[in-house]
């Protein structure tokens, strides 16, 4: 028997030399389809952008003071190099250099230190007066400021900003890594390198910015702390049990031995955010190393498919720690998700995210200022993924 081949089969021209009427309907049909789906494409992209828009000056309006100073309303209004480093992240992918200016001017004037290039962690209300807290270091800020920093000197044409990261680059490398056995590794910050047991985040492992810092610096071999980056998140994968990588683990400086402290060693709002920078190393560099990790994020699909849940936070042994689903959490880990399976991607996106979405320019909780940045920062690279190129340098 032959079959006629699926495909559209072009009729012969009737007695007056016109198309066929299925042709016609053909054709019409097509272009009302083309119409919608590029109509809805552009409609989301403009959607996305008016998410990203109001939730900004929103953000702006509640978290950040007239001279710019980022104020944790949750926490006694501190503020942490973290929140300001946050801040002008955002400011130069909404290309708002006058945000940004008031955001970098109030940290170099409050929060730098005066015998080197980094900033203290913590300023706020003390007994009598206004000011720093604590004047140790938090390599996470380091690190973020330089790299935004960089960026913002490439944007904006301004050789000011690449001179100050320069100098950040020298600090950090001085003050906040540490070599053992081998490995130069990034430490917390610069109070870590003291002990004998030195206490590793992981989460501050921003290997798309040390690349960029070997591209910008080259007195220090950068290099060095992606390899010892990857390494160090791979072994804590292999040998905690939950098989996520932890807030926290630990590392002998004289033996290299690393271990690991429930609960600080346990899978939550501290390891989310290296699932995002592992995420945006891939996507540029096509890392490998990248990929034990990143299929760790089947763990949450495979719980959603099961029962619709999303837990955040794991002990060490893989038990589900409490019932948190943490909306910025989850927000952080879409783009990821995404990667693996869109349609999973798209349920959690519209029933935990969208809908606590406040037209104000908020999401769930509009006074909690962290969760508003790591949802923001998901919805960044969720929302359209051109936007992984604005980590490129």
């Amino acid at each position: 028997m032959t079959h006629s081949p699926n495909i559209f089969i072009l009729k012969k021209k009737n007695r007056y030399g016109a198309l066929n009427f299925d042709m016609y309907k053909y054709i019409a049909s097509t272009l009302i389809f083309l119409i919608l789906f590029y109509s809805i494409n552009i409609s989301a992209r403009l959607s996305s952008k008016v998410i990203l828009n109001d939730s900004w000056d929103y953000y702006k309006k509640t978290f950040i003071s007239d001279d710019g100073r980022v104020i944790d309303h949750q926490k006694e209004s501190i503020t942490t190099s973290e929140g300001q480093a946050y801040a002008m992240r955002r400011a130069v992918l909404m290309r708002d250099k006058v945000t940004f200016d008031k955001i970098y001017n109030w940290t170099k004037y409050n929060l730098k230190r005066k015998d080197d290039n980094l900033f203290a962690w913590k300023w706020g209300k003390r007994v009598t007066d206004y000011g720093i807290i604590d004047e140790c270091s938090a390599s996470d800020a380091g690190v973020e400021m330089a790299s935004v920093l960089i960026f913002a000197s490439k944007v904006w044409n301004q050789k000011s900003y690449l001179d100050d990261a320069k100098k950040i680059l020298s600090s950090i490398w001085d003050k906040e890594t540490i070599e053992i056995n081998g490995l130069r590794i990034l430490v917390a910050g610069d109070y870590q390198k003291n002990g004998e047991n030195i206490a590793i985040n992981p989460s501050y492992f921003m290997l798309n910015s040390f690349r960029i810092f070997a591209e910008i610096d080259k007195s220090h071999d950068w290099q060095k702390l992606v390899d010892s980056s990857y390494k160090l998140v791979n072994y804590c994968i292999d040998n905690i049990d939950s098989g996520l990588p932890p807030d926290w683990f630990y590392i002998n400086k004289d033996t290299g031995k690393i271990f690991f402290d429930s609960p600080k060693s346990d899978f939550s709002y501290d390891a989310i955010r290296i699932f995002y920078r592992f995420y945006i190393d891939y996507s540029i560099s096509k890392d490998k190393r990248a990929e034990k990790l990143l299929s760790k994020s089947n763990l949450f699909i495979n719980r959603w498919k099961k029962d619709g849940k999303f837990y955040t936070n794991y002990k060490q042994n893989g038990e589900i720690k409490d019932q948190v689903e943490a909306i910025g959490s989850i927000a952080l880990l879409l783009p990821i998700i995404k990667s693996y399976n869109k349609e999973v991607a798209h349920e959690i996106y519209k029933d935990r995210i969208e809908k606590f979405y406040n037209k104000a320019g908020y999401w769930y909780n509009p006074m909690d200022y962290y969760a508003q940045n790591l949802i923001w920062f998901g919805n960044w690279l969720y929302l359209d993924e051109e936007n992984i190129k604005s980590f490129k340098y």
